[in-house]
C-alpha cells in the first residue's frame, strides 16, 4: 500500500522537488493526475484499494506512463531543449511538457506505421 505511494512521490519529485502529499494521499494523486492531464481515467476508489487485483494493472500503467514522462524530461534537460530552472510555474510545464511527449508518442507511431506500409 505505502510502497505505491512512495513511488508515485519519488517520480513525482523528479519534477517538483518540493512536492509534498497534503491531505489524503489517494485524492492528491487523483488530482495530481489531473493536473499533469494523465490521459486515462483513474477512480478515486482505485487509490483506496491497491491492494486488490484488478487495480493493479490500472496502477502500473500509470506508473509506467509518469515514469516515460520523467524519463523523458531528463532527456531534455539532458539536450539542453528545457531549462527547468526558468519555468516559474509548475502547471505550465506540466502542460507543455504532456504536450511534447503526446506529440513525441504521435510521431513515432506514425513513423512505424508508415515504415509497415513500405
Amino acid at each position: 500500500y505505502s510502497d505505491f505511494f512512495q513511488v508515485i512521490l519519488f517520480l513525482i519529485q523528479k519534477i517538483d522537488t518540493k512536492f509534498q502529499f497534503k491531505g489524503k494521499i489517494e485524492e492528491d494523486i487523483y488530482f495530481l493526475l489531473k493536473v499533469i492531464k494523465y490521459p486515462f481515467l483513474i477512480s478515486k476508489s482505485s487509490f483506496y484499494s491497491i491492494s486488490t487485483p484488478h487495480t493493479w494493472a490500472i496502477l502500473i500503467s500509470c506508473l509506467k506512463w509518469i515514469t516515460e514522462l520523467v524519463a523523458y524530461q531528463i532527456r531534455l534537460e539532458k539536450e539542453n531543449i528545457i531549462e527547468i530552472i526558468a519555468i516559474n510555474s509548475k502547471k505550465i510545464f506540466w502542460e507543455k511538457m504532456v504536450i511534447v511527449y503526446r506529440n513525441n508518442i504521435l510521431v513515432n507511431k506514425t513513423q512505424k506505421y508508415l515504415s509497415r506500409l513500405l
